[in-house]
């Protein structure tokens, strides 16, 4: 066992884990409900704020966590709501009224300084065919993108965003098409896909937009951290995300995927933004 003052990074912890289950040596770890009720739905006409058994949710479908562990905001309907890990407190930050949210991206925002915190201050939402801008601290919510900045009526199923630059990644599973949406410079451009579907047997690999895809779902980017140090040089982040130092330089080279109309996961890449 390590000494008290020996510091573990995320990276060392995680082939700790890998180590003990190549060694088929047994994983203590729990399941435990730490928000909700089972088979009991909020009231459409209620909040359904409250801590852990106290809140109720009406139609969860997407859940993301900040870096830090601390936050996790769930798409919920109409709704976005967040949830404090630590006090186990869950609140409506806003909601579409009438839209269904499809799908929810955070956007991370570094300080400035060594040794800066990086934090999530806003999320990218989408409902069926808009895009809209969230201020996490400020409660502020703005359009970023409707049908004529996407320049095609999308069916947007799942968005991520990109935390070097703000792009963002849109799939279409009516288009069986992945695009790319650059907020100031619109349209949105086709970069997987052919916009048919691709045959279900079909194993396909090349050039992603001559890729017939099937159904895409749930974007996930992979992502790496390389910190920049005060002296200059740069150090790997753990697996993570985090480091130590001065700036975070995003590596974002994958978006990894479903295809739903191929039971399989697929990824497009690299990317060098």
């Amino acid at each position: 066992m390590p000494s008290a003052a020996t510091i573990i990074t995320a990276s060392e912890r995680s082939d700790l884990l890998i180590a003990r289950l190549n060694a088929g040596r047994a994983i203590n770890v729990r399941s435990e409900l730490v928000a909700g009720v089972p088979d009991r739905t909020g009231n459409t006409g209620l909040s359904g704020d409250g801590i852990g058994p106290e809140a109720r949710f009406f139609q969860p479908t997407q859940i993301v966590c900040s870096r830090d562990g601390g936050m996790c905001y769930i798409v919920d309907g109409c709704r976005i709501r967040s949830f404090n890990t630590r006090t186990r407190l869950v609140q409506t930050e806003l909601t579409t009224t009438d839209k269904l949210i499809h799908s929810i991206a955070l956007k991370s925002t570094a300080g400035s300084g060594a040794g800066s915190v990086v934090r999530e201050t806003e999320l990218y939402f989408a409902t069926a065919s808009e895009i809209y801008h969230y201020n996490i601290l400020r409660g502020n919510t703005r359009l970023v993108a409707d049908a004529k900045q996407l320049g095609v009526a999308l069916h947007i199923t799942s968005i991520a965003c990109f935390q070097s630059s703000g792009l963002i990644l849109i799939a279409c599973e009516k288009t069986h098409s992945i695009y790319l949406l650059d907020l100031f410079n619109p349209p949105a451009r086709r970069i997987a896909g052919t916009g048919s579907a691709g045959k279900p047997q079909t194993i396909s690999a090349g050039a992603a937009v001559t890729t017939a895809l099937n159904r895409p779902i749930s974007l996930s980017l992979s992502r790496h951290c390389e910190t920049t140090t005060a002296s200059g040089r740069g150090s790997s982040g753990d697996r993570n995300g985090s480091g130590s130092g001065g700036g975070d330089d995003w590596d974002e080279r994958f978006v990894h995927f479903i295809e739903a109309g191929r039971q399989s996961v697929r990824r497009i890449g690299p990317f060098f933004l």
